[in-house]
């Protein structure tokens, strides 16, 4: 019984903070390491030394459960289509050595690539995606939320901001005479009561600007959006603009702290609208940053 207890007490408690709506890192830290902590002293007590090993790599078996999705999947490509490849990523601010980034890209040539986190340096060091990619919008700044979209293909790119939304982009694009409409955003990181309902109104307020997917042009929205994928504003959002999710039917490991690995969180998100089929989907390497980049190799 005292086995069981000491098994099971610390990767329950794991797996139930993960799955709360509000879950995210430091609230999760925060809650689960007393029950670890009380849980290492009851082992340390009865001397129960094995116990405590497999009941420690149950609890982090159990949080890397956290990064396994909840939302809608994207359907598995079956036949050829047009190929379009998406990538996102957040730069880090402080991150100004940027060359892992451009030789990933210039390895996975995206049609479309998202930048989160994106300041007047990086803006200086990445001129040369001009080249490749001429088309798209920059809005670099000196805080966390400076945005870039540099598309291969032409179209109309126009900056969202107001007092509910950070700074975004949204795009309609022209390619082999077909429309499809992208979204790009950074919103605020959920830190406390304030810094989550900050998130969450801007995830609102975005889904009452555009017009549902299905209704129009095929969607894409990418960007560090802050919030894991079973949380239940994120939910909300991509179901009202009837998006699917591009993770895949299996769990990929989490997007931050890149240092984490599979037992990270996954805050970076590629949504799509029903209209794109997903060939794959892969996370990045380090690229610098305390984000792992991500991206989507979508058909349509």
């Amino acid at each position: 019984m005292k086995s069981a207890l000491l098994i099971l007490l610390p990767s329950l408690g794991a797996f139930t903070l993960g799955f709360s709506p509000e879950s995210h890192l430091a609230h999760g830290v925060k809650m689960l390491l007393p029950l670890i902590a009380a849980t290492a002293v009851l082992a340390i007590l009865l001397r129960r030394w094995k116990d405590l090993g497999l009941s420690l790599v149950l609890c982090l078996g159990s949080l890397s459960l956290f990064s396994c999705h909840t939302l809608h999947q994207a359907e598995e490509a079956k036949q050829q289509g047009r190929p379009l490849r998406v990538f996102a990523a957040n730069l880090y601010i402080g991150n100004t050595e940027l060359d892992p980034l451009l030789q990933h890209l210039q390895k996975t040539q995206p049609d479309f690539i998202i930048l989160t986190e994106f300041g007047f340096e990086q803006q200086a060091a990445l001129a040369e995606l001009h080249r490749s990619h001429p088309f798209g919008l920059r809005s670099p700044q000196n805080t966390p939320f400076g945005i870039a979209v540099f598309s291969r293909f032409p179209g109309r790119f126009q900056l969202l901001q107001d007092e509910d939304i950070l700074p975004s982009i949204y795009a309609d694009i022209q390619l082999e005479g077909r429309s499809l409409r992208l979204l790009a955003s950074h919103p605020f990181p959920p830190l406390g009561d304030t810094g989550r309902e900050r998130r969450d109104r801007q995830l609102r307020r975005l889904a009452e600007l555009l017009p549902p997917g299905s209704a129009s042009q095929p969607l894409i929205v990418a960007g560090d959006f802050n919030s894991v994928p079973w949380n239940a504003p994120l939910s909300d959002f991509a179901q009202r603009l009837n998006m699917r999710g591009t993770s895949g039917s299996y769990c990929h490991g989490g997007t931050f702290p890149t240092w984490a690995g599979p037992f990270g969180l996954t805050l970076d998100h590629i949504l799509v609208s029903p209209e794109f089929r997903l060939k794959d989907f892969q996370r990045g390497p380090d690229i610098g940053s305390d984000h792992l980049p991500i991206s989507a190799e979508l058909e349509w």
